[in-house]
């Protein structure tokens, strides 16, 4: 049991490990060969889509994360395939939404939003928003699946 936890531990500390040497090396290089502008626009969709993804996400990836092993073990996979299709569905019904929302206010406020550089790059952060909450949707039920096993 002790060998199965430390074995695991390792292997989340090396991946935490390795996304941040990897994050350090990717902005060093980002900051060297982008200009000052365009580092901005690329701090505000990564920002932007992070605020996309706590908007998209609903909190289902804890939901997920507590009930999958549940009725894994009671041998309800009807339940667990209900799960995980409606968090998708949900969540793409939100990015929907949220994509039609983004467009008119780029379109109709676009005076007032280009001063803020956000028109243009407001849909790309919706949609970089949305494959990052599909990730941690995807990531959570593996690891609901994982933790059952």
């Amino acid at each position: 049991m002790s060998r199965h936890i430390f074995l695991n531990s390792l292997y989340n500390y090396i991946g935490s490990f390795a996304t941040a040497i990897l994050s350090f090396f990717i902005l060093i290089y980002l900051t060297r060969n982008l200009s000052l502008e365009d580092f901005g626009k690329y701090s505000l969709v990564l920002s932007s889509q992070t605020f996309f993804v706590l908007l998209l996400s609903c909190g289902l990836p804890s939901v997920i994360i507590r009930y999958i092993p549940e009725y894994l073990t009671k041998n309800r996979y009807d339940a667990v395939r209900k799960i995980i299709l409606s968090s998708s569905l949900i969540i793409m019904i939100f990015v929907a939404i949220i994509a039609v929302i983004s467009v008119l206010v780029s379109k109709n406020l676009s005076t007032f939003i280009n001063k803020f550089f956000i028109a243009e790059y407001l849909l790309l952060s919706v949609l970089l928003g949305f494959l990052r909450a599909e990730v941690r949707f995807f990531e959570s039920a593996f690891y609901a699946f994982f933790r059952q096993g």
